[in-house]
């Protein structure tokens, strides 16, 4: 798919004479500590782990040693990055309570011994994740190791003096639209981080950033925080559960709906800016962002209304999405001759304003959530007939699946939000992949009668078979994937009617699309569910072309590590990062991020500025 080659998952077995009753699992975690502890305190890593791991090991490092992401995989490579880190760790610890202190974890066919640990560097402290097999006698080695990097030291003094003073909003917040707000905050000369969009993903990073005492302003362009939510399509609905999208440091009401509303995220979000403080600019479009290497502080114009504003920050953090905002729109031969309506997904609002909808053909061009959701509206609202074509496979998978096989550690009894994040990321995405096979051929298999009814019905899906997991898919294209919410059913029972073809559209006629293997379809309306542009255009039209250029080649994919590049960790440009991802990751990454550029605020780390 992306030319790496997949690694193997080691055999996890029990030799002959150990049973598995007889696993003392701390005292097994507790000896390997010890042997990593000592190995730390004489810095002996090179040529010395034997002991420690076996052949086929990693380690993954979130800005614990090294003040970015890493995965390492083989003893030369851990012994070569533990040997060169910046940070190292001490009075490393077993964790003794709660879902993560040691277990014996089994599963079908393996079995391994699993721990967290906690530990501390020069600057503050973190926790880690071990995987131990067993490998001769009783003898337990690690396969697998983590380590993040959590707190910094300084925030205990900023904890208690949050402690000590009264909680204050600040008076710069969505409510302020007007020209007032340029006596804000917005406008000192001590401004740290600006944060262009204020969804998930900027109020994450805001909200972690405001908590280590970093002064942080956040950029919106719309009217109100949630105003991204509540301008998608009425019917648009989270594609993943509550129990998984909790932000930092506020958890969403076990009252709400498991699937939440768009108007529910919108309004979740709007009050979680104000619950925590959170300094934001709203109808602010943020037009340029330069650099200045003497001052390291960025020059930042802001348009508000027929105003503009200039910021000075150290720091720009782009939260504007994955992708830009700027729909990607296929013209077709013939198009000037379509009778009908025709228009991108991001422009549905509903289907019920449509005149006459029960007399109209619908089709929906791209089979991805979108072209699922829009598909399923235009049924509710009674369409004559919706159609849905598809170019390429897509995996389906079912709530029942996805929750029982994907997000099965967010949901165990036992297991806190903060645990499950813990041992989700403690696995190195490499391998991520390779398990992701064997996972979505069990998904799969829950949801078999219900994927023999969409092909039958003629949609092209994956299941694993070809050696790809929708992991791969996640991870590389960032869709080409639906979790039901609902149209699956339509599909079936052919409410919705699949056109599959590899080639695509061929012309519009009048009243119809034309496949180019000549299947025509009936058309009075055409929804272009086919997503968006590349957020290098988001990129290139704030920073300008020559930072677009040089993020332009990695910027979002996969490096060599299988770490994603240049997301919620160094670009390569000073002072600029990119945050963004589902709830989840925003969670999850938020806490990296604001840690990094912390460190950076703080001194620990001179090396962003090329200091060594």
């Amino acid at each position: 798919m992306d030319g790496f080659t997949l690694p193997k998952i080691p055999p996890h077995i029990l030799q002959p004479g150990v049973k598995k009753e007889d696993i003392n699992a701390e005292a097994v975690i507790e000896a390997w500590i010890s042997k990593l502890r000592q190995a730390f305190e004489t810095k002996s890593f090179i040529g010395n782990l034997d002991d420690l791991f076996i052949d086929d090991c990693w380690w993954r490092d979130i800005v614990g040693l090294h003040w970015n992401f890493s995965s390492k995989h083989g003893k030369e490579d851990i012994a070569n990055y533990l040997s060169s880190a910046p940070n190292t760790l001490s009075e490393l610890e077993c964790s003794r309570s709660g879902g993560i202190k040691p277990f014996v974890i089994e599963v079908p066919g393996m079995i391994w011994v699993q721990s967290a640990f906690t530990f501390k560097t020069a600057f503050g402290s973190g926790t880690g994740l071990v995987k131990l097999l067993n490998v001769e006698g009783n003898e337990w080695k690690a396969w697998t190791v983590f380590t993040q990097l959590e707190k910094f030291d300084f925030q205990k003094d900023i904890e208690v003096k949050r402690q000590q003073h009264p909680a204050t909003l600040s008076k710069n917040n969505s409510s302020s639209q007007g020209p007032a707000t340029q006596e804000s905050s917005a406008s000192r000369d001590d401004l740290q981080v600006l944060i262009v969009g204020a969804g998930q993903a900027g109020l994450s990073i805001g909200a972690r950033l405001h908590h280590m005492g970093i002064k942080t302003v956040i950029a919106e362009r719309h009217a109100r925080v949630g105003d991204v939510w509540r301008k998608r399509y009425l019917s648009v609905r989270l594609n993943t559960p509550t129990y998984t999208d909790h932000p930092p440091f506020m958890k969403i009401p076990e009252t709400w709906p498991r699937w939440l509303s768009g108007a529910q995220v919108a309004s979740f979000w709007e009050h979680y800016q104000e619950m925590m403080g959170l300094d934001v600019l709203t109808s602010a479009n943020v037009i340029s962002a330069v650099y200045n290497e003497t001052e390291r502080r960025y020059k930042v114009i802001i348009q508000r209304d027929d105003w503009t504003m200039t910021l000075y920050p150290r720091h720009v953090v782009l939260a504007t999405g994955v992708f830009s905002d700027r729909p990607i729109v296929p013209t077709f031969p013939g198009q000037e001759q379509f009778q009908g309506q025709i228009y991108h997904s991001s422009q549905h609002s509903t289907a019920q304003s449509v005149q006459n909808l029960p007399q109209k053909n619908v089709v929906v061009i791209g089979p991805g959530t979108s072209g699922h959701d829009v598909a399923q509206d235009f049924v509710n609202h009674g369409a004559k007939a919706v159609s849905l074509v598809q170019r390429s496979d897509i995996f389906f998978l079912s709530a029942e699946s996805c929750e029982a096989i994907q997000l099965f550690l967010w949901k165990m009894e036992g297991l806190t939000t903060e645990e499950a994040d813990l041992i989700g990321n403690s696995t190195p995405l490499a391998v991520i992949r390779t398990m992701s096979i064997g996972m979505t051929k069990a998904m799969a298999e829950i949801d078999k009668d219900t994927i023999v009814g969409l092909k039958k019905a003629g949609m092209i899906l994956n299941t694993g078979e070809d050696g790809f997991g929708l992991a791969d898919y996640q991870l590389i294209y960032g869709g080409r994937y639906y979790l039901d919410q609902g149209a699956s059913e339509m599909v079936v029972d052919g409410r919705i009617k699949v056109h599959s073809c590899e080639k695509g559209v061929k012309e519009l006629q009048n009243e119809a699309v034309v496949l180019e293997d000549g299947t025509q379809v009936k058309a009075d309306i055409i929804v272009l569910a086919t997503g968006y542009h590349s957020n290098a255009e988001t990129v290139e039209k704030i920073m300008g072309s020559e930072v677009a250029q040089k993020l332009s080649s990695t910027f979002g994919r996969m490096d060599s590590e299988n770490e994603r590049d240049g997301w919620w960790r160094p670009t390569g440009q000073p002072g600029f990062w990119f945050m963004t991802g589902s709830f989840m990751w925003c969670r999850q990454y938020s806490l990296a991020l604001a840690l990094q550029i912390a460190a950076v605020e703080k001194g620990f780390n001179e090396s962003h500025y090329g200091k060594k």
